[in-house]
């Protein structure tokens, strides 16, 4: 339990940071701030998943699992738990995670990226992160 809620407290710090180096047009940092939330919020219902509701730990494994924990409309939640893991699987891509840590063909990253695509981060970040929130939240609650 504390693990899970320590995930969750850093997925926050992160999306806090990531808003934070957008609000500064440090693009590139918010972009990773963003993939770090993200990517720390899965893990997070993951081990809920996992520890407290007896699944694998892998979110679409435990869709079903999860689905019946939260108690609300089926095809809603398996559409949060399939975009959750589609949007973590855009921004988790090497080659997307390269371009924004190191740049590309000899350009840097703040010369490729442009604010749209730290919005797009963050803004994607934050629909994950509330997701989780909400997933874990009735998770720990019900303690299924």
């Amino acid at each position: 339990m504390k693990e899970i809620q320590r995930l969750m407290r850093e997925a926050y710090e992160s999306l806090y940071e990531a808003w934070e180096s957008l609000r500064e047009h440090k693009l590139a940092e918010s972009i990773n701030g963003a993939i770090k939330c993200m990517v720390t919020s899965i893990k997070a219902v993951e081990l809920a998943s996992k520890e407290v509701l007896g699944g694998k730990g892998n979110l679409i494994e435990d869709a079903m699992i999860i689905v019946s924990a939260m108690e609300g409309i089926m095809k809603l939640e398996l559409r949060r738990i399939v975009r959750a893991k589609l949007i973590e699987a855009l921004w988790t891509n090497p080659k997307v995670t390269q371009i924004c840590s190191e740049g590309l063909m000899g350009l840097k990253p703040r010369e490729i990226l442009s604010e749209s695509e730290a919005r797009l981060a963050v803004d994607h970040a934050s629909e994950i992160y509330y997701f989780a929130d909400s997933v874990v939240f009735k998770i720990l609650k019900t303690g299924h």
